[in-house]
């Protein structure tokens, strides 16, 4: 599969700086969800043709791995919205009406990107 425009290189450095930390990432406020629901969103997305976050879940603690790094831990703010502690950056899950998740948005200081949900 061809990685459309740009070099791998330039992809990855787009990727590796999604979740750049920052000087005083936005106040949020966790609440605590059913793990059970968080079992929905896990799985691969898409965020640059051949670039994949894995959002996984490990008992009742939540991640997302960029790709060539380290899992980072996210929090819930709501059932469908999610933040890192370590960086300002957003998640939020998009189900459709059935109640499968189609994509979720990240949302950064630099605007939002989509992450489409593969299967």
């Amino acid at each position: 599969s061809s990685l459309g425009h740009g070099d791998p290189g330039s992809i990855a450095r787009h990727i590796a700086g999604l979740y750049a930390p920052v000087l005083k990432p936005a106040e949020h406020k966790t609440i605590r969800i059913d793990p059970g629901i968080f079992d929905v969103y896990v799985g691969k997305y898409e965020v640059a043709p051949g670039a994949f976050i894995t959002i996984s879940r490990e008992g009742d603690r939540f991640y997302a791995q960029p790709p060539n790094q380290d899992r980072s831990e996210i929090f819930a703010e709501s059932e469908t919205s999610f933040f890192l502690k370590d960086a300002d950056a957003q998640l939020t899950f998009v189900l459709d009406a059935r109640g499968n998740v189609t994509h979720f948005v990240l949302h950064r200081r630099d605007g939002d990107l989509e992450a489409k949900r593969m299967r």
